[in-house]
């Protein structure tokens, strides 16, 4: 159940931002892969600065979600623009990664003990 809320979350939210179909399934596809990511390095980061390092993963992959995005614009649809500004984007999409891999740290997948 949390995967697919993930993707809904992923499919709305590229629903308003992306001018077309592809781009929109595209964007849900690298923002879910990227999430997943942040999900599993948060289920792997403990202490009590945790939450700190986790946004630090999201970040990084709001940085990776912009990159790719870049791309697929390039390779197919850069003529149509309508992007947002990319600090903007990856302060959106990293708080986006962020929220659900806390969520799934305290909720789905508890971070493991060290031995």
């Amino acid at each position: 159940m949390f995967w697919f809320v993930l993707l809904l979350s992923q499919l709305a939210i590229n629903f308003f931002y992306q001018p077309t179909h592809p781009l929109i399934f595209t964007g849900a596809v690298v923002g879910l892969g990227l999430a997943g990511l942040t999900i599993w390095s948060g289920s792997r980061i403990s202490g009590r600065v945790a939450p700190i390092k986790v946004l630090v993963v999201a970040g990084v992959a709001a940085f990776m979600y912009s990159q790719a995005i870049d791309v697929a614009y390039a390779f197919a649809f850069a003529p149509m623009g309508n992007r947002l500004d990319m600090p903007i984007e990856v302060l959106l999409f990293g708080l986006v990664f962020w929220t659900f891999a806390v969520i799934a740290r305290a909720f789905v997948f508890r971070p493991q003990q060290q031995k």
